[in-house]
């Protein structure tokens, strides 16, 4: 490219760059310091705060083995967790994606 061509994008750099740091100024004053608040625990993992946000949502499937899992468990009392999972994950797989809606929904 040409001085000419790369003068308009070095324009439109340099107003981002100042949009950015008055943006960054007006977080950090507003920010409270999360430094030296977040602790380990035995095994070196850091320890969830209130302060994380929000957990993150089930995936659909989570919510269909809720409503199925006591229901399969009655008609199959000899299996194991592991066994009704599976049994969940292959019926799962068949529902088409209308029956999953429901699930999706939620």
């Amino acid at each position: 490219m040409t001085d000419q061509d790369k003068a308009q994008y070095l324009a439109l750099e340099k107003t981002a760059k100042e949009k950015y740091v008055k943006e960054k100024e007006e977080y950090d004053k507003t920010a409270t310091s999360r430094v030296g608040t977040s602790k380990k625990s035995a095994k070196g993992k850091k320890r969830k705060s209130a302060n994380d946000g929000p957990k993150r949502a089930w995936p659909p499937f989570f919510f269909f083995q809720a409503a199925r899992r006591a229901t399969m468990k009655e008609e199959n009392p000899d299996k194991s967790h592991k066994e009704i999972v599976g049994m969940l994950g292959k019926e799962w797989r068949s529902f088409t994606d209308d029956e999953k809606f429901v699930y999706v929904e939620k």
